[in-house]
């Protein structure tokens, strides 16, 4: 019904970069990137999202989403990004086993992330106190 499209990169009929685009009104989701690894030095995923946001606002696109974490690859391309959610719902009208099972685990794999971030920032901040071998504090020791 015209709501999603795959749009391709080619090079003598050969795809170098693939980009797959929702649509909801004059909204495009630019959901996922993927280029053939053997062209990655001239960049041919950042090449067909440029082409791409040409051809998107040349139409009736207004906004381009990018969907992509903060500090993920898009985020070095596009500016003025929108913050963005995953909801999940259960339609059912009773609460399933399965949904329960599939929230805990979303729920889980979240929690684990933050935990990941926090110990990444205490690693960072531990290296950044931990004097340097050779520095004026270590020889005054």
């Amino acid at each position: 019904d015209g709501s999603a499209s795959v749009a391709l990169l080619r090079l003598d009929g050969k795809a170098l970069a693939a980009q797959v685009v929702l649509y909801c009104g004059r909204m495009a989701y630019t959901w996922k990137t993927a280029y053939d690894a053997a062209h990655e030095k001239h960049s041919p995923g950042a090449v067909l999202v440029d082409r791409l946001s040409e051809q998107l606002f040349a139409g009736d696109i207004d906004a381009i989403e990018s969907c992509s974490p903060e500090g993920g690859f898009m985020a070095s391309l596009w500016s003025g990004r929108r913050r963005t959610l995953d909801l999940l719902v259960d339609l059912s009208g009773r609460r399933s086993l399965t949904f329960r099972l599939v929230a805990m685990a979303v729920r889980g794999y979240a929690e684990a992330k933050a935990a990941r971030r926090r110990l990444r920032g205490w690693i960072a901040a531990r290296r950044a106190a931990k004097p340097v071998a050779g520095t004026q504090s270590d020889k005054a020791a």
